[in-house]
């Protein structure tokens, strides 16, 4: 299933998913953190690369037994960036695989179909002052 914290920047989100993150692999299970930008540059490189590079590493990040996307919204929004994000959230979501996602945006501000399935799952808002910004 998924879980979704939203709010603004400095709410501790990434900070729990990477508490869920470190939980897990002290457990000794597998999992895989990307901050989506990244990710969806890393994704694009490939394209360069010989062979069907671009399958396997999309392959891999689908398939993760336990995924964790960080910062969801914050990438540029092009078709390209739009279908690949849906089909990553879709396949997790039809395997019914674990994903933490975190995010500055409200679901409705994503577009319908990836919210359709962002919303199938917990989501937590996460309002509280920006503890960055605590002296």
């Amino acid at each position: 299933g998924f879980l979704v914290l939203y709010g603004d920047n400095g709410t501790g989100k990434t900070h729990l998913a990477a508490a869920i993150a470190n939980h897990l692999l002290g457990r000794g299970q597998a999992v895989l953190f990307v901050v989506v930008p990244e990710f969806l540059d890393w994704l694009r490189d490939a394209f360069n690369l010989e062979g069907s590079r671009y399958r396997e590493r999309f392959d891999a990040v689908k398939k993760t037994p336990m995924l964790i996307l960080d910062d969801l919204g914050a990438q540029a929004d092009t078709p390209w960036v739009e279908e690949k994000l849906f089909l990553l959230v879709d396949y997790r979501w039809r395997m019914e695989l674990p994903t933490v996602v975190t995010t500055n945006h409200r679901l409705e501000d994503f577009p319908p179909r990836l919210a359709s399935r962002l919303s199938e799952g917990v989501v937590i808002g996460c309002f509280v002052s920006d503890y960055r910004k605590k002296g």
